[in-house]
């Protein structure tokens, strides 16, 4: 039998348990984020000594915490690191909490530029944060930004208008057509190591998919893009301010990547072992009979979890590798 084990740090308190907590990692959602729950009081150590406070003296909106969890008998993973956003001291003392994400809420900014790369862009929003931009991220040029408000709110903007994935690793900001953050591939077998399957399997000829992206300019002059079939379902974009042929073919190839193939949808909840991470990919095999389905797919969205039901992940795979 395994034996949970975790180590929370808030600010410079550690702490080796909770009452319950849950994380939720999506390479859809722009920030990581979760809620811990612990008693009122708790025992921490200090100067050698024991000492039984109230658990809100002991951390503010905006304190850093780290999440690290696993089983005795394995080494512990980093589940969560970031930053607090709310507090709530009701029947117990839930924290809500939020990825480097709450940082860029927080900032101010500005933005007139034309004919900006991707990588400067994403250097403006995070500078003066502590922040860093990946060295690998997508080469795209943006006719034209005009912004004014939150940091968060232009990464935001650049996203959903680029079709782009962004995520941080620890201080680090990813931005762009495909994960750029790769994370291992761990195997997944029906009938050893799954606790509850929810996949099913879908197939690209029995719904065509075609994709149309549209830029637009100030002057309303527009560049069209289509990829996929017809016959089937039809989604058009407009992004304003994004020209560049290049750039608008990727966004269509990169939406239609994302939702359409033949492989398996659904949900896998599993056991803290092997530990999935976004970006990365489960290899599936089925133990009860040959799937043709089977192979590797992308981890699109993990929900972790301790309660009373343990340990546990929820894998949201995404299209086939």
């Amino acid at each position: 039998m395994l034996t949970p084990v975790f180590e929370i740090i808030i600010d410079e308190h550690k702490f080796r348990g909770c009452q319950s907590f849950t994380v939720n990692k999506d390479m859809d959602e722009l920030s990581s984020t979760g809620d811990i729950t612990f008693p009122h009081k708790v025992f921490i150590r200090e100067n050698g000594k024991r000492k039984y406070l109230e658990f809100s003296s002991l951390v503010n909106r905006g304190s850093t915490i780290t999440i690290n969890a696993g089983y005795k008998e394995h080494e512990m993973n980093k589940v969560f690191s970031g930053f607090v956003k709310n507090i709530d001291p009701a029947e117990r003392i839930r924290l809500t909490f939020e990825d480097a994400y709450y940082l860029l809420r927080k900032k101010p900014l500005v933005i007139d530029a034309k004919n900006i790369k991707l990588a400067d862009l994403c250097k403006q929003i995070v500078s003066g944060t502590g922040l860093t931009v990946a060295g690998n991220t997508t080469d795209l040029m943006v006719d034209e930004v005009k912004y004014s408000g939150s940091a968060a709110g232009c990464l935001a903007q650049v996203r959903d208008n680029l079709n782009l994935h962004v995520s941080f690793n620890g201080g680090e900001l990813f931005a762009g057509m495909g994960m750029l953050n790769i994370k291992d591939t761990i195997k997944v077998t029906y009938g050893r190591n799954v606790v509850k399957n929810g996949m099913k399997s879908q197939f690209k000829d029995t719904n065509p998919m075609q994709v149309v992206v549209v830029g637009k300019k100030r002057d309303n002059t527009e560049v069209k893009v289509t990829v996929g079939l017809e016959g089937g379902s039809k989604k058009t974009f407009y992004r304003y301010n994004v020209t560049d042929k290049n750039t608008l073919q990727k966004i269509a190839e990169g939406y239609l990547d994302k939702h359409w193939f033949d492989g398996l949808a659904g949900k896998i909840d599993l056991f803290f072992i092997p530990f999935a991470e976004p970006g990365g990919a489960i290899d599936y095999k089925n133990d009860n009979y040959e799937d043709a389905m089977g192979g590797k797919y992308i981890i699109k969205k993990v929900k972790y979890m301790w309660g009373s039901g343990g340990l546990r992940q929820v894998v949201t795979p995404g299209n086939r590798l």
